[in-house]
């Protein structure tokens, strides 16, 4: 299938190299950092870079399905025109919105997680006899 010519129509196409190669590697680090995170906090800051509703990824994205599914709509009105692919954009842009608040909901528990200790664990102590064996 042959790309449409998005220039043709007015688009503005990203050049290699340009904003999607820096959006492509922004996310390749977030991953990175995911991977790599140490404490709930650092987990914290991946999910709301994820998630969160000011700047976050997915709210973005949800965004631009949001307008597209929009846009699309407005050129249904062609008769026999089929809405349903339409209208599954608009069920994929909720899902979308319902799993970021579900990912800022981890977050929150990510942020609460104490911090594991790099100090070593104490040796155990000596072993305590049943219950039953201990005099009164």
């Amino acid at each position: 299938m042959k790309e449409p010519d998005c220039a043709a129509r007015g688009y503005v196409t990203i050049a290699p190299g340009g904003e999607r190669d820096a959006a492509l590697r922004y996310l390749a680090r977030l991953a990175e950092r995911a991977s790599r995170a140490e404490s709930g906090a650092q987990i914290a800051e991946v999910l709301t870079e994820l998630a969160g509703p000011d700047q976050g990824v997915l709210p973005l994205v949800h965004e631009v399905l949001a307008g597209v599914q929009v846009a699309w709509s407005h050129r249904l009105d062609a008769p026999g025109a089929d809405s349903e692919p339409v209208n599954r954009l608009g069920t994929t842009a909720e899902a979308l919105a319902r799993a970021a608040d579900r990912l800022l909901r981890a977050r929150n528990y990510a942020a609460r997680t104490p911090q594991r200790s790099t100090a070593p664990a104490p040796p155990p102590g000596p072993a305590q006899p049943p219950p039953s064996a201990r005099r009164r």
